[in-house]
């Protein structure tokens, strides 16, 4: 069960990350703002290895790096980074890594409450929409209007150019495919196809 768990949190945040503009946050004195993605080795290697990284760095300025992977139930979300430019020496003391780690711990718990609250979020909005779009359907007693409604609601719901309803014709009296007819000639009026 926990192999399976890890397997749907994986692709749930796949899903995730791939539908959000940006995955790095940088914090500075003027607080949290989105940045490009970092490839840096120490942060790939958190990321593949869901270790603890450490060391020195020499690129422009020489410094001394932590990065601390944020991990939930075993599978790894990211990385917390740090660097030291003053003590580019500096080697992490042990408490220092354990606070971190226990930081990340609680941003992963965050960080999945966040995701299943906008998830929430987003299926009670299409529940809604969904709701309202049968409620409108419902509230004629016309077949002809009934199409109308469902094709236009459509269209304007998931903004697609072309919407059809095609009823089965051994299931339907012939007055239900003349519906059917006009339901087509309002859907080509409605908009391109």
């Amino acid at each position: 069960s926990q192999r399976i768990h890890r397997q749907y949190l994986r692709r749930e945040w796949t899903s995730e990350l791939a539908s959000r503009q940006s995955r790095s946050f940088k914090y500075s004195p003027q607080g949290v703002n989105p940045q490009p993605d970092i490839t840096l080795p120490e942060i790939q290697r958190a990321l593949e290895s869901g270790q603890v990284i450490t060391g020195q760095t020499s690129e422009d300025t020489p410094s001394a790096v932590l990065a601390v992977p944020i991990k939930l139930r075993g599978e790894t979300l990211g990385v917390i980074h740090l660097k030291d430019i003053a003590l580019p020496d500096r080697e992490w003391k042990e408490d220092e890594i354990l606070a971190i780690s226990a930081i990340a711990d609680q941003a992963g718990l965050a960080l999945e409450n966040v995701r299943l609250l906008e998830k929430t979020m987003r299926t009670a909005e299409r529940d809604r929409k969904a709701l309202e779009m049968t409620g409108k359907i419902r509230a004629t007693a016309d077949t002809k209007s009934m199409i109308d409604i469902a094709l236009q609601e459509l269209r304007e719901t998931l903004k697609a150019t072309r919407a059809h309803i095609i009823l089965k014709d051994d299931h339907f009296t012939d007055s239900s495919n003349e519906s059917l007819h006009h339901a087509e000639k309002a859907a080509s009026r409605a908009g391109p196809k």
